[in-house]
């Protein structure tokens, strides 16, 4: 599919098809090592797909996301391949940003309930990573399995999307501590 897509007259084609059938902008990002493709919405934010087959990603997986980017990216932590080892860091060493995204979750989660239990919490975290599989953000070792995975080129659409959020994400965990 990559190397269809990596053919010029055919990236030009779907682009078109995209723009025609459903009001959406096909992109092409990153250098020739690290391309990939994406769907995007035109600026008014309007597409001709319906509702039925929209997905959204939801806020607390964003934020998972964006804690996951600042642990790896910013505080290089590369070694980060799977979701046991971002789960046991967090614990081990992130104790505060735990809390506090813990508590963000209570706070913004789509599937409200009582506090996070811990096997809860992990279980949300699981379903994010998982997410960002089917996105195409990463790629498992085992897709049996869902634990250790590669992170692919197109994780920098969360970075890109988020980057100012994701330096200061700091910020918002002492702001988030700060209102208990």
């Amino acid at each position: 599919l990559y190397r269809f897509l990596n053919e010029n007259e055919n990236f030009e084609s779907l682009k078109e098809y995209y723009k025609d059938f459903f009001n959406l902008n096909f992109r092409k990002e990153g250098n020739e090592f690290n391309q990939y493709y994406y769907l995007e919405l035109n600026e008014d934010g309007k597409s001709n797909v319906p509702s039925d087959y929209r997905d959204y990603l939801k806020s607390e997986f964003i934020i998972i996301g964006m804690l996951f980017l600042k642990m790896y990216k910013l505080d290089g932590n590369i070694e980060l391949d799977s979701i046991s080892d971002f789960i046991n860091l967090l614990y081990e060493e992130y104790e505060e940003e735990k809390n506090a995204l813990r508590k963000l979750i209570n706070d913004n989660s789509s599937d409200k309930g009582t506090d996070t239990t811990d096997q809860r919490f992990e279980d949300i975290i699981r379903k994010s990573f998982v997410k960002f599989g089917e996105l195409g953000w990463l790629m498992w070792d085992d897709e049996s399995e869902k634990n250790k995975f590669k992170i692919l080129p197109s994780f920098e659409r969360l970075r890109i999307a988020y980057q100012p959020q994701i330096e200061t994400i700091d910020d918002l965990i002492k702001d988030v501590k700060n209102a208990e």
